[in-house]
């Protein structure tokens, strides 16, 4: 009896320490289940807390970008542009060059440099994106002077057609020199309305509203023989005139800090324009009155802009920002250049400091 006894016993314990041993199996098991799932739930924890400081970071960003044209419920712009343009006429020369042996004339063109021309302007927007600015700059330089001296053979002159009056000076002889010079002076002043627009990744700011521009070109020629004059031409041309204007303003953010941009303005003056021409020693073969002058004309002229560059802006503890622009930039006006009627532009490149408050 003993015999079965302990065998049924130790069998006896032998399943109970099995079963006690499956259950803390699937105890851990279930624990590790357990453990799993709550690290599985941090992970998705993670990843949308990682996607909601992605969206938050993108749309501080976003803001940053949008606060270089509004800052908060009201902003004030202003800057200054230091621009640097050379003066471009079509088909425009400031003297000739007969030979008398070949025969053959050649146009001296006239010699300009960059020049630099001060810009400025002053704006402000509501939270709505709408709001005004004003814009100045002046270009007020002469070209190059530019001396001839005759050998008898090249003889160097200028002449002037103003409407359908020719007049041209010479220096005939041997020794006779030509001095000439010109000078050009335009400023212009818009005044405009503008709205802030968000097309996708690209900030625009358009404008349209009024610019009054002003127009004055000078040319002078002299010849003298042994220091005294034997030849004066002077002539002149004066444009003054308002109108509309529209423009366009576009910038695409780059890197944090440095986004692309470009601007384009077209305008349309209508004014009125004075001519006068005089001239002493008019060579041409059948001399017309020694002065001729138009005054006060009714004229129109359009002008054209488009500016590219980049831009880098830095915002401060205050919200204030600092904007600093560098662009390449031209200008057309037609109805202008020299001596004759054709077209006057502008080429250069600028550095612009400006502020948002």
């Amino acid at each position: 009896m003993k015999s079965i006894v302990l065998p049924l016993l130790v069998a006896c314990l032998s399943l109970v320490s099995f079963a006690g041993s499956k259950s803390v199996v699937q105890a851990e098991g279930h624990d590790l289940i357990a453990t799993s799932s709550r690290l599985a739930a941090w992970d998705v924890y993670d990843e949308r807390l990682a996607d909601l400081e992605t969206q938050v970071y993108e749309l501080a960003k976003d803001q940053g970008n949008k606060k270089s044209y509004r800052a908060g419920d009201r902003s004030v712009y202003t800057g200054f542009s230091f621009l640097f343009a050379k003066a471009h006429m079509k088909e425009s020369f400031e003297a000739t060059i007969t030979n008398v042996v070949t025969p053959s004339l050649t146009l001296v063109p006239l010699d300009t440099d960059y020049e630099m021309t001060p810009r400025v302007w002053l704006g402000m927007t509501n939270d709505q994106g709408l709001g005004v600015r004003m814009t100045y700059w002046r270009y007020d330089h002469g070209g190059n002077a530019q001396t001839f001296v005759s050998d008898g053979i090249n003889l160097p002159g200028a002449t002037v057609t103003t409407v359908i009056f020719p007049a041209a000076i010479i220096a005939p002889v041997a020794g006779d020199v030509l001095s000439t010079s010109n000078q050009l002076a335009t400023s212009t002043l818009d005044a405009e309305g503008t709205i802030d627009l968000q097309l996708g990744s690209l900030q625009m700011r358009a404008g349209a509203g009024l610019r009054y521009a002003k127009i004055s070109q000078q040319m002078s020629a002299l010849a003298t023989r042994g220091g005294a004059p034997i030849g004066v031409l002077d002539w002149t041309r004066e444009f003054e005139g308002i109108g509309p204007t529209i423009s366009a303003d576009a910038r695409r953010p780059l890197l944090n800090d440095v986004s692309a941009i470009g601007v384009l303005r077209g305008s349309l003056l209508y004014g009125e324009k004075s001519l006068q021409r005089s001239v002493i020693g008019d060579s041409t073969p059948v001399p017309g009155p020694p002065i001729v002058q138009l005054d006060d004309v009714d004229e129109v002229t359009a002008g054209f802009e488009m500016a590219l560059g980049v831009e880098w802006k830095r915002e401060f503890a205050s919200g204030h920002q600092l904007v600093v622009q560098g662009t390449y930039e031209g200008q057309l006006w037609t109805a202008a250049g020299a001596p004759t009627l054709t077209f006057l532009g502008f080429e250069g490149f600028s550095v612009s400091i400006g502020g948002i408050w």
